[in-house]
């Protein structure tokens, strides 16, 4: 795909929701985030998530209108899941007790649930991705991306085919990758065919969707860095039948942990199993 030598364009945050909103009913809007850990105890380390998340222009409508709402009626900022999860230090969820930060984790997981979204993710360790990245060099080929900036380029060049084939108008936002005032156009992919031109950064403060996608980019993050290092677990069942099945075929254990999950690992599970039918990895694909 050529590289575009467009002018950045710069939207206002006003523009970008009436943008979503004029979309025809058969029309698509993808928002982008991406997770990442380091160690950490009982997680896998260096671990970096891409997600998008796709959805119809009434389902984003109705989800923006109910967050806008909650955190309207319960003066909260942007809802940025691992800030409410930890409570990060310096920021307004330090001080908001337990309850009321699971309480807002819930809500922004219903939100997203209710959306049917499509989830398609990278999962890509930092490690491998510098191994392949040293095979490559060796081979007189240099891809000169790193690790976050290859997840990015996966997703949005799959989205973008996607779209290109779709005849319905398809709007994609991703997360700000350096600070920005307010949306803008990436020039770094031609995409003339989307909706307001092309592929829009913004920052997700000023955006639902974008917090949307944070939500699904930390729970599938979450849900895969937290398995057992010497099994593979796969996601079965759906909203009401939330299981997690061993392909060892431990199945009672697995209903155990499930069933001891409470707190925010609890609304994780659920999340990713909503998904169930309507997630796929672009690196399998």
């Amino acid at each position: 795909m050529p590289e575009a030598t467009r002018q950045p364009r710069d939207f206002s945050a006003a523009e970008l929701h009436a943008l979503a909103h004029s979309l025809p009913l058969d029309g698509s809007v993808v928002f982008c985030d991406d997770s990442e850990v380091g160690a950490a105890d009982g997680m896998l380390p260096d671990v970096g998530l891409l997600a998008a998340i796709e959805m119809t222009p009434v389902a984003y409508a109705s989800a923006a209108k109910r967050l806008t709402s909650y955190r309207e009626k319960n003066t909260l900022p942007e809802f940025h899941a691992t800030d409410i999860v930890a409570g990060r230090r310096n920021t307004f969820w330090a001080t908001v007790p337990h309850e009321m930060r699971l309480q807002a984790f819930r809500e922004v997981s219903t939100a997203l649930v209710e959306t049917q979204a499509r989830l398609s993710y990278v999962h890509l360790p930092r490690s491998q991705y510098e191994e392949m990245r040293t095979r490559l060099k060796q081979n007189g080929f240099d891809p000169k991306l790193n690790w976050k900036a290859a997840m990015r380029r996966v997703v949005l060049r799959t989205l973008i085919e996607e779209a290109d084939r779709r005849s319905a108008p398809t709007l994609i936002v991703i997360d700000q990758d350096r600070p920005l005032h307010g949306p803008r156009l990436v020039t770094s992919e031609a995409a003339p065919s989307l909706a307001g031109g092309g592929v829009l950064a913004a920052p997700s403060d000023q955006v639902i969707g974008l917090q949307l996608a944070d939500m699904a980019a930390f729970c599938m993050g979450r849900y895969l860095r937290r398995r057992p290092r010497n099994r593979t677990i796969s996601l079965a069942g759906n909203k009401d039948q939330m299981l997690l099945i061993a392909s060892e075929g431990d199945d009672e254990r697995a209903r155990d942990t499930i069933a001891g999950l409470e707190g925010f690992d609890g609304v994780v599970i659920e999340t990713v199993a909503a998904f169930a039918g309507r997630t796929r990895s672009l690196l399998r694909s």
